[in-house]
């Protein structure tokens, strides 16, 4: 199963080019004020879709899937107003296909019609099977915002960058040092949408001292601290959030009683439409 967009090398350059990538990251982020004007609740509920739809049995789990298409709907969102609220799920199904057939070339829609049951809501309240005429529209509309730039330079691309930096050369230090920080720190912070508003270098760099806490008031840091793509304020900005979020979150967890967490949505479930309410007793 071959994999089309390789994240880590965007532009299946033969050599890196690390300059290249700083220059252009700004070209595939969210607008600028995203982060003040858009719905994080909306967001997270999008995230909700796309977890449910990158998990759909019968197709190839790929864990950059979600990740790509949380930046089309980021980066289309800020710049277009998605009209009516059935269009909107078919809209968010459009950014997860588009990134699974970057990812995926054996991946096809009627493949994800064939195992989810999809509908939106159409005029007069009247629900409407999703077809694949429904999820190409929605995938031309976000091909047209995004002006057919389907690639995307997420923080993964600039990890190698920073790790040489720093002198992280052991091979295996290097591969559970990239696999921490995607799967506890970057995807952590890419959850609200507050962090939209930092180049996804930030983000690497910020993910790495954020694996790394021990080492963050060490001479260890220097490199980073000098290097000319690294904007010094930008860079303690999105610490500093970071570690407000996550404070946060353990003072709320020590008093805040813990509730049970709800039972799981079932499989066959339509993530396209809002949850049934529970019956009264």
């Amino acid at each position: 199963m071959e994999s089309i967009l390789n994240l880590e090398n965007p532009f299946q350059s033969l050599e890196p080019e690390t300059e290249r990538l700083f220059q252009m990251e700004t070209e595939y982020m969210a607008a600028p004020n995203f982060f003040q004007n858009g719905n994080n609740n909306l967001r997270r509920a999008v995230q909700r879709i796309i977890r449910i739809l990158s998990e759909t049995p019968g197709l190839v789990h790929d864990r950059f899937v979600p990740f790509l298409a949380l930046n089309y709907y980021d980066r289309c969102r800020s710049r277009y107003r998605v009209q009516g609220p059935g269009f909107f799920g078919v809209f968010v199904t459009g950014c997860i296909t588009l990134a699974w057939k970057m990812r995926r070339n054996e991946f096809s829609v009627q493949q994800l019609l064939a195992a989810r049951q999809l509908r939106f809501i159409g005029d007069g309240g009247l629900q409407i099977q999703v077809e694949v005429r429904h999820i190409e529209s929605a995938e031309f509309s976000i091909l047209s915002v995004l002006n057919w730039r389907t690639r995307s330079i997420p923080p993964v691309c600039f990890m190698n960058f920073f790790m040489s930096l720093l002198g992280i050369d052991d091979p295996q230090q290097r591969r559970t040092l990239k696999q921490r920080v995607f799967g506890f720190q970057i995807l952590y912070m890419y959850r609200d949408i507050r962090f939209t508003q930092f180049r996804p270098s930030i983000i690497a760099v910020v993910g790495i001292m954020a694996e790394r806490e021990e080492d963050r008031l060490d001479d260890f840091w220097n490199p980073v601290r000098v290097c000319e793509f690294v904007n010094l304020e930008e860079m303690e900005n999105c610490l500093n959030l970071l570690d407000m979020i996550r404070a946060e979150e353990i003072a709320n967890a020590a008093v805040v009683p813990q509730i049970a967490a709800p039972p799981q949505v079932p499989q066959n479930d339509d993530p396209l439409q809002p949850p049934t309410p529970p019956q009264q007793e």
